[in-house]
C-alpha cells in the first residue's frame, strides 16, 4: 500500500507530532508498505530522506517549527506531478495547507482521506493568543468542516474524541493512541551515574523530570511551585526541565524567585534519539499541563520504568492509572501535587510496583501494536471510492 502523510510541521524535527509521524512511517515500512511525507521545506535540513515531497513555505514559529506552507508550490516538482502521484490512502496530520493538499489528492484520485487531530486548535488559540473569540470560532469551523469532508477521523485520546463530538463532527471517530518506540525507550540505568555527574546531581538525589516545550500551555510554573513545597522536606530532590521554548526566561526568573537554585536544571533541547538516558537517570516523571491531547513523553517515561504524577485531565485517561503506575492529582494545588510526589519517593515497595506497572502499560502502546490498529482503520475505507 502507498500511504501519504501530510503535515505542516518540520520533518524531521523535534516536535511530538513529527515523532509520531516518523514512528508510524518506520513501522509501516517495516511491514512492507510505502510511506510518502508531504511537508514544508525547511532550509535548516541539509539532507532529505527519500519519499519526501517538500513545499515552499515561511517559518512562522521557531520552537516548535511551524510553517505557513504553500501547497501549490512544491519544491523541484510541478503541482500536476504531485496531484497525479498515485496513493492508496491520504492521511492528513494537519487541517491547514498540507491537509488541504491531502483533500485535493483524495478527490482527484478517489482515495480515502483520513484525518488525525493532534491538537485541539480552538483551545490552543485561547491559551496562546490574545484574541479569544473570533479566531477560536473560525478555527472550530475549520476543524468541523475539514473533519466532515474526511472519510474518518483519528483521535489520539478520548479527550480529543469528546472535543470532536462537541464540534459536531459526524464522520466515524476512532481513538488510536500514539505509539512508543520500545527499541529506543526501555529501562537502562547503566549510564545514569555518568550523566548525573555531568549535570552536578549527586548519586543519592531523587530526580523528577519533565520533557516538553517551555511554554505557557504546559503549566510549568505550577511544577516550580510544587518543587518549592517538596524542598521543604526533601532537600535532595532535583527537577530536570528537558526542552526549549519562549517561556524559558520567565521560568528561570521564577525558579530564582522561589529560591530553587541548583535544584532545578534547565537542560535545554535534546534530540529525540538521545532523550532516553535522561528518563533513565530520573526517578519520577511529572506533568502539570491541562492542554495535552495524548502526550508521547508519558509513554516514553513509562517505557523507561518511571512512575507518573500528573494533574487530572482526560488526556491521561488511557496511560496513567491512579494507584497503579502513578498518581492523578484532582486538586489543582502545588501543595497536594508535592505530597503525592513525596509519597512515591519515600516508599520503595510502592515505587517498585508502580515502576513495573509503568513498563507493562507502555508495552501495550508499542509501535507494532498501534500500527496494526492504524492499518485496520485504513482497511475499512479502502475500495469505497
Amino acid at each position: 500500500m502507498r500511504i501519504g502523510f501530510f503535515t505542516d510541521y518540520a520533518y524531521p524535527g523535534g516536535f511530538g507530532v513529527e515523532t509520531v509521524i516518523r514512528t508510524f512511517k518506520n513501522c509501516l515500512e517495516k511491514m512492507g508498505h510505502e510511506v510518502f511525507i508531504y511537508a514544508p521545506d525547511d532550509k535548516e535540513i541539509k539532507k532529505d530522506e527519500k519519499n519526501i515531497f517538500r513545499f515552499k513555505s515561511l517559518k512562522i514559529q521557531k520552537n516548535p517549527k511551524i510553517f505557513l506552507s504553500f501547497s501549490r508550490l512544491p519544491k523541484n516538482r510541478s503541482f500536476k506531478e504531485i496531484i497525479d502521484f498515485k496513493l492508496d490512502i491520504a492521511h492528513a496530520h494537519s487541517i491547514f495547507a498540507m491537509g488541504e493538499l491531502a483533500q485535493k489528492i483524495s478527490k482527484a484520485q478517489k482515495i480515502p482521506l483520513i484525518c488525525t487531530h493532534h491538537t485541539d486548535y480552538p483551545a490552543w488559540i485561547k491559551d496562546n493568543l490574545k484574541e479569544k473569540f473570533i479566531l477560536p470560532r473560525l478555527v472550530l469551523n475549520k476543524v468541523r468542516n475539514f473533519s466532515n469532508q474526511a472519510d474518518a477521523v483519528i483521535a489520539p485520546s478520548s479527550k480529543i474524541k469528546v472535543s470532536m463530538e462537541k464540534f459536531r463532527v459526524t464522520k466515524p471517530i476512532y481513538v488510536l493512541s500514539n505509539c512508543v518506540d520500545l527499541g529506543l525507550f526501555y529501562k537502562d540505568k547503566s549510564g545514569s551515574d555518568k550523566l548525573r555527574k555531568k549535570y552536578g546531581i549527586s548519586p543519592g538525589a531523587k530526580v523528577l523530570i519533565f520533557v516538553g516545550r517551555l511554554s505557557k500551555e504546559k503549566n510549568i510554573l505550577f511544577l516550580l511551585e510544587a518543587m518549592g513545597e517538596i524542598l521543604k522536606s526533601r532537600k535532595d530532590t532535583v527537577l530536570l526541565l528537558v526542552g526549549e521554548g519562549y517561556q524559558r526566561e520567565e521560568l528561570t526568573g521564577k525558579a530564582r524567585e522561589l529560591g530553587l537554585g541548583e535544584n532545578v536544571k534547565f537542560i535545554g533541547f535534546i534530540p529525540h534519539a538521545k532523550i532516553a538516558p535522561f528518563y533513565n537517570m530520573s526517578d519520577l516523571f511529572v506533568m502539570s499541563s491541562l492542554s495535552e491531547i495524548m502526550p508521547l513523553v508519558i509513554l516514553e517515561a513509562e517505557a523507561c520504568g518511571l512512575p507518573i504524577v500528573v494533574l487530572d485531565d482526560l488526556a491521561f485517561r488511557d496511560t496513567v492509572f491512579e494507584g497503579e503506575n502513578g498518581f492523578v492529582v484532582k486538586e489543582n494545588s502545588p501543595v497536594v501535587f508535592a505530597k503525592r510526589v513525596e509519597e512515591l519517593l519515600k516508599n520503595e515497595a510502592f515505587y517498585g510496583k508502580f515502576s513495573s506497572r509503568a513498563e507493562e502499560i507502555a508495552r501495550g502502546f508499542s509501535e507494532e501494536a498501534q500500527t496494526k490498529k492504524l492499518l485496520e482503520i485504513y482497511a475499512k475505507f479502502l475500495g469505497r471510492k
